[in-house]
């Protein structure tokens, strides 16, 4: 979804009037870890790289770089993307 400069304050405005994760409304990235064995990441991304031990993600805005042991993408779906796994470092490049 494409948003004019206009709407994007107005949607910026709205999270932090209702303190909303940032980028929320406005078709930013959101990241829900859950404990260290899985991680959600909703908005536009596409998978960068794939291992067993790093998963690169493209946010648009920079790389989201998860390492870990046994890390898998168990859903990968047109605006959300699952991570399982033992995640030992998270790093925003």
């Amino acid at each position: 979804v494409i948003f004019t400069k206009k709407i994007r304050k107005g949607l910026e405005r709205i999270n932090k009037q209702f303190d909303l994760p940032g980028g929320l409304l406005s078709g930013g990235t959101h990241i829900d870890l859950q404990s260290n064995t899985r991680a959600i990441i909703d908005g536009r991304c596409t998978v960068f790289h794939y291992s067993t031990d790093e998963i690169k993600i493209n946010t648009g805005t920079g790389l989201v770089v998860f390492s870990g042991k046994n890390l898998t993408i168990k859903n990968l779906c047109k605006d959300s993307i699952c991570i399982c796994g033992v995640i030992k470092q998270l790093e925003f490049v």
